[in-house]
């Protein structure tokens, strides 16, 4: 609830529709948030004022909204990754995404505010419903698609590593929060498989109670859960007891 009073308080107008908005995960550039939009994606910086906390103001008049940058699109953006490479700390400012687009393709981001260079990637032949990039290794990505299709990408080349052959369109894909060679994948039939992507084969899988399978993501305080929409439920699988 808190949460949503805070966005509300940040809240700022656009004249396009926002296709989507992500934070980013990672403690180098934990307070950037991406807000795509039809051809732009917009930076901005969501910071704490520790000054305003010790007058003993409220969190809500605490916290502050800064322009970065604004990223021009070569397409209707759908889903963003933020990359481990993006940096975003006083006097150095370095953004790194990608994107998943209405044209079927990926697009990896660089910029230093200065400059901005693309990358494009493709392999998918339908839409795609899921990007990640790895948590560590800002060279690896990976996507899942209505096309039935897994993939493992070399950000860096734009060279297709890997693929995996889905039993219906791929939902959702997320890295195993600890054991970083460890993928999640869900599917819109619910089955949720997990994948040890040095041999890319499945090690595990769960099933929800009924289709469709929206999303699904790994607990983010405990690797052993993994929590799911399904069938218009919510789902909560503890993989400690599946056989």
């Amino acid at each position: 609830y808190r949460l949503l009073i805070v966005m509300a308080k940040l809240t700022t107008k656009t004249d396009e529709e926002i296709t989507c908005v992500e934070f980013s995960p990672f403690q180098a550039s934990s307070s950037l948030l991406a807000l795509a939009k039809r051809s732009v994606l917009t930076v901005k910086a969501c910071t704490l004022q520790e000054s305003a906390l010790q007058q003993g103001k409220p969190l809500l008049h605490a916290l502050i909204l800064d322009h970065v940058a604004d990223i021009q699109l070569w397409e209707e953006v759908r889903h963003v990754s933020w990359s481990p490479a993006s940096l975003s700390v006083e006097g150095d400012t370095r953004l790194h995404f990608c994107t998943a687009g209405s044209d079927h393709k990926l697009r990896v981001y660089s910029s230093d505010l200065l400059n901005t260079t693309s990358l494009v990637l493709e392999g998918h032949r339908r839409y795609v419903n899921d990007i990640a990039c790895h948590p560590t290794d800002p060279t690896i990505l990976a996507s899942v698609g209505d096309d039935r299709l897994c993939q493992l990408w070399d950000s860096e080349t734009g060279q297709l590593t890997a693929s995996f052959r889905l039993g219906s369109p791929g939902t959702s894909v997320r890295w195993h929060p600890d054991d970083h060679l460890k993928l999640l994948v869900a599917e819109k039939s619910g089955c949720v498989r997990f994948y040890d992507v040095t041999t890319s084969t499945p090690v595990m899988s769960l099933q929800s109670p009924s289709p469709p399978l929206l999303s699904a993501d790994w607990a983010p305080s405990n690797s052993l859960r993994v929590g799911g929409v399904a069938g218009g439920c919510w789902c909560l699988w503890d993989i400690s007891m599946s056989r």
